[in-house]
């Protein structure tokens, strides 16, 4: 994941006015999981990142530039 990934995601979280926790909780992952991936050190799937997106009520979008 790159820096842009985990800007993107930590602004979604505060867009929806949700803590790392509660997301954590709504998906089913540990907080320190979804930290991980938040903090640019995970390497989440595309089937993970549409779950997040999802549970946030957003669309997630692709690019490669």
């Amino acid at each position: 994941m790159n820096k842009y990934t985990k800007i993107d995601l930590k602004k979604a979280m505060e867009k929806k006015n949700v803590s790392e926790a509660a997301l954590a909780r709504q998906i089913g992952w540990s907080k320190q999981y979804l930290n991980s991936i938040s903090c640019g050190k995970g390497n989440p799937t595309v089937e993970q990142l549409e779950r997040i997106a999802e549970t946030l009520g957003m669309t997630l979008h692709i690019s490669f530039d």
